[in-house]
């Protein structure tokens, strides 16, 4: 969810250079509807020019007194010059004392979204999953091709917050699972904790991972388009050489579709595909499943629509 708020210049100027990292508000019903990972649009109250934060974290105290004594000020918008003198009482000429009692007060951690290569890292910042926990459908079909054991060996690339790659884990494969978020890695391990399976999951970038391990089912969902032009024959060369004789691949990508809108919630390193790209990388592979197909979506809450290419292939050599 996206907030607004207004800032006069200092405050604003100290959030845009990164020397404030903690905005102080009422906890009032406007502030009751922030949640970790939401963003939040500043204006500037004299220039009006505008800044989008995200929210990493909330901070909540009875009083800004409590406020004062827990949280580092020099990251409230205190400097050096004026930290000898700052007292809650400052807070007074925002909100009076009666307003601070009825609702408690707030402190908001943000972060600038440049210091993400993907919004991704915000969005799978609170307690709750993002895309669920349940797992997707193309998981059993891969277990209908590949039945699992233990000696199986199975690779997620981009594994988002672990909901498919717990599933995997849970049906007895062993599960190696990546993603470029750390707190999506961080929600994979609490979910594999949770439902008391191992696996390994780590931090990595689908453009330059690398591993000496081969696998039996290797597969991403919604991380192709991830990959940069330059990187991608390399990649399909490694998926090759990764992937055991018999063993199988599961990828999909969204591809452009000059009658459809770019989707509300594109990230920032996403690239569309042109159709049928993808299939073009595997000629010497044995097709399973191979579709293009447009559905309906509502991520991050508004209705659009995406057009992604699929493909289940057995590497026969």
């Amino acid at each position: 969810m996206k907030h607004e708020m207004q800032l006069t210049p200092d405050p604003f100027a100290m959030i845009k250079d990164g020397t404030k990292t903690i905005e102080l508000r009422l906890y009032d019903e406007k502030r009751r509807k922030i949640q970790i990972g939401d963003s939040i649009v500043f204006t500037n109250t004299e220039t009006k020019e505008t800044m989008e934060v995200y929210v990493t974290d909330l901070f909540v105290f009875d009083s800004f007194a409590s406020l004062y004594r827990e949280l580092p000020l020099l990251e409230c918008g205190y400097t050096e010059k004026d930290i000898d003198t700052a007292s809650p009482d400052d807070m007074d000429m925002y909100y009076s004392k009666e307003k601070q009692q009825q609702y408690g007060v707030v402190g908001i951690k943000i972060e600038k979204p440049d210091h993400f290569r993907t919004n991704y890292e915000n969005w799978y910042a609170g307690d709750d999953f993002y895309w669920g926990t349940e797992p997707a459908g193309f998981c059993d079909e891969l277990i209908a091709l590949c039945p699992p054991s233990k000696e199986k060996k199975v690779l997620d690339i981009g594994c988002g917050e672990g909901k498919d790659a717990v599933y995997m884990a849970q049906k007895g494969y062993s599960v190696s699972a990546f993603d470029l978020t750390e707190n999506g890695i961080r929600k994979t391990i609490r979910l594999a904790k949770e439902r008391g399976v191992g696996i390994h999951a780590y931090v990595d970038d689908i453009n330059t991972f690398e591993t000496d391990e081969q696998f039996d089912i290797v597969y991403s969902t919604g991380t192709i388009q991830y990959l940069f032009d330059e990187n991608k024959k390399a990649f399909f060369d490694k998926i090759d050489r990764i992937t055991k004789k018999g063993g199988f691949v599961f990828f999909n990508v969204f591809v452009e579709k000059p009658f459809l809108e770019l989707p509300p919630d594109w990230d920032k390193e996403e690239k569309m595909w042109k159709s049928g790209e993808l299939f073009s990388y595997f000629p010497n592979w044995k097709f399973h499943r191979i579709d293009e197909v447009i559905f309906e979506d509502d991520s991050n809450g508004i209705l659009h629509y995406h057009c992604m290419d699929t493909i289940i292939c057995e590497k026969m050599e």
